[in-house]
């Protein structure tokens, strides 16, 4: 990031308040523009290989534990609850934890449920 970040950011929040005070506020310009200034260029949901290697015990042992239970409902909100309080320690761990959730639900929508949606549509018909 950025050293200088901070300081930009500032400075956009103060032109941001007098942008809202004149009722000019285009949201999504100024959401573009602040993430445009704090995110990593090279950062991307999708991880190494040997990362993954590392992590796929776990995550099998998972998945045999809530395919045990017989159905997810619960546990997924108790694990990412649980992670967040053990792993966050200030508001900047929240926001990465956070905006990592925010990430994940986009992913999912985008990959999986909207493909399953128009298969639904092709089936059944879209509505009118």
């Amino acid at each position: 990031m950025n050293l200088h970040a901070p300081f930009v950011v500032n400075n956009l929040l103060k032109n941001i308040m007098k942008i809202i005070s004149s009722g000019l506020v285009l949201f999504h310009y100024v959401k573009f523009a602040i993430l445009k200034l704090t995110w990593e260029c090279d950062a991307t949901p999708y991880i190494k290989e040997e990362d993954r290697n590392e992590m796929q015990d776990a995550y099998e042992t998972l998945k045999k534990q809530i395919r045990a239970r017989g159905s997810i409902t619960g546990v997924l909100n108790y694990l990412l609850f649980k992670l967040a309080k053990d792993y966050c320690t200030c508001y900047g761990d929240y926001r990465d934890f956070i905006g990592e959730l925010e990430a994940a639900k986009l992913e999912i929508y985008r990959r999986l449920a909207a493909n399953y949606e128009n298969k639904k549509i092709r089936e059944n018909g879209d509505v009118e």
